[in-house]
């Protein structure tokens, strides 16, 4: 087994964008799987969520390779479950629905958003209140490879011994993971509050929605308050401190949370008493011009009411 995984590790580095090929394949094999041999849904989602499992470990792959004598940071090791469950939640949403009842699934994910909550509480700590970027998941950009890593065209395996050659230059990128927080330059009391409202405000409304219902008001009242409050707390130190000294990543972030906002519209109880009256208002009245009917149908039915029944997909978490 060590042999195998140790050959394949090889070979993601000798052929890093066949790879990559190979991660989408699992995006799109489920879709031509024949619904007698799984439930759709659940082929799919377990499909996407083997594709972004896979992901990462091409990229944990590769951060070895170009980083073989790091050691491992406390937040690199806080960020590996927090992305781990990023990736397998909605498919362990559906699982739960299938394999038991809607009491089965609520109970899925009220463990997996404190799991969540508490490996960002760790990060949030660590980085003594800085903002917490996308959620702290690992997420890899392209960035210039440094001069140091273009100097160097050789690396040699810690397993096998073997010695890669390094093709790329300095006209290349390459994959880093993004820092999971950002230093604004107002860490305080106030910033502090608004990101752990921000951490909470999730496990608050999966807590409340298992309680109550989801069609309850409570639990959508509750989240929205508490996210408003929260970004209003993160951007207070922000308000009064020259804009242009404010790194751009802590402003996307901020911006990020706020366009999260619209979700909101597809949360019950607001969706089942407007947005989906409203889309359905839509649909009936544009159902007799031809194709634009059927089209705005298809998206209504298998668009907007697939999100909506997920909760990850409108968590915002």
């Amino acid at each position: 087994m060590d042999a195998s995984l140790t050959k394949y590790n090889e070979w993601v580095l000798d052929n890093e964008s066949l790879a990559r090929r190979l991660e989408n394949v699992f995006y799109v094999v489920p879709m031509l799987v024949p619904a007698r041999v799984g439930n759709p849904d659940v082929v799919s989602e377990v499909g996407y969520s083997m594709g972004g499992l896979l992901k990462l470990y091409h990229d944990y792959i590769l951060y070895k390779a170009a980083h073989p004598q790091s050691n491992y940071s406390l937040d690199q090791v806080v960020r590996v479950p927090l992305s781990l469950i990023g990736q397998v939640q909605v498919a362990a949403e559906i699982i739960a629905l299938h394999r038991g009842d809607s009491e089965g699934r609520w109970r899925m994910i009220v463990a997996l958003e404190i799991c969540k909550s508490l490996c960002k509480m760790v990060l949030l700590l660590h980085s003594k209140g800085q903002v917490l970027y996308k959620n702290g998941a690992y997420i890899t950009c392209e960035v210039p490879i440094s001069q140091e890593t273009n100097n160097t065209n050789e690396y040699t395996g810690q397993r096998s011994g073997r010695v890669f050659k390094n093709h790329r230059d300095a006209k290349h990128t390459t994959q880093e993971p993004l820092e999971p927080t950002v230093a604004s330059g107002h860490e305080g009391s106030i910033q502090l509050a608004g990101e752990v409202l921000h951490i909470l405000r999730p496990v608050i409304y999966a807590i409340l929605c298992q309680r109550k219902t989801e069609q309850s008001w409570i639990p959508f009242l509750a989240s929205f308050s508490t996210e408003i409050l929260g970004i209003a707390c993160s951007s207070a130190g922000l308000e009064h401190s020259n804009k242009l000294s404010v790194d751009p990543l802590v402003a996307e972030e901020l911006r990020r949370r706020k366009m999260c906002l619209l979700l909101y519209l597809l949360r019950n109880p607001f969706f089942s008493s407007a947005t989906q009256p409203l889309a359905d208002n839509v649909a009936n009245a544009t159902k007799p011009v031809p194709l634009l009917g059927r089209l705005l149908q298809f998206a209504i039915d298998n668009g907007l009411h697939y999100y909506q029944r997920r909760h990850f997909y409108t968590s915002a978490s």
